[in-house]
């Protein structure tokens, strides 16, 4: 009962914002998705999303501003919103929130990722969680039983942290920032500013 009305509520929030939105994004803007799978819904896939995305088993589209939800949620390029599902992929650029089992980003993120594996090709200003998180840059936190990046400036927590530049402080049960002069591998506590 209650998820139908939330599903009402945010359906009805997101036709209005999408079609806001589609007036300023243009023609090749929808403002509702539905997908059972990738071609196989009512969006082509070369089409962005600005509004709400219900990806039954895999969705596809350009961009999406707003909610994509769903089992395997894909975005080509950029993502602005929230990304729920069990795979989130976003090709190029993320702003908001991407969760799930497998998360992954192309480009870079402002915001937040969450998965049990996590990974960002760019990098992260931001929090970014995972049993392994990787990113290629860090400003912000990394938190997981494993997190790994080239740069960090920031927090990392986990059991295994591994960095090349460290500017902040890395907490766990191994922490490695390989280009430190000192004291490069440290149990417990590593910092470096």
């Amino acid at each position: 009962m209650m998820f139908k009305h939330l599903f009402r509520v945010l359906t009805c929030v997101s036709v209005i914002f999408g079609c806001a939105s589609q007036a300023i994004a243009g023609e090749d803007s929808r403002p509702f998705q539905l997908s059972l799978f990738s071609p196989v819904a009512i969006v082509e896939k070369d089409k962005s999303v600005h509004g709400l995305g219900i990806n039954l088993l895999y969705g596809m589209n350009q961009n999406v501003t707003g909610f994509d939800i769903g089992v395997v949620n894909h975005v080509n390029m950029d993502l602005k919103g929230l990304s729920y599902g069990l795979i989130n992929v976003a090709g190029n650029d993320s702003v908001g929130v991407q969760e799930g089992i497998i998360s992954w980003i192309g480009g870079n993120c402002k915001g937040a990722q969450a998965g049990l594996v996590s990974y960002i090709d760019g990098h992260i200003t931001g929090v970014q969680m995972g049993i392994y998180s990787g990113a290629h840059e860090v400003m912000g936190m990394q938190a997981g039983v494993v997190n790994k990046a080239s740069s960090v400036e920031g927090f990392q927590l986990g059991l295994l942290n591994m960095t090349g530049k460290l500017d902040g402080l890395q907490i766990g049960l191994v922490n490695i920032a390989s280009e430190k002069e000192n004291f490069k591998a440290l149990p417990i506590v590593n910092a470096a500013w």
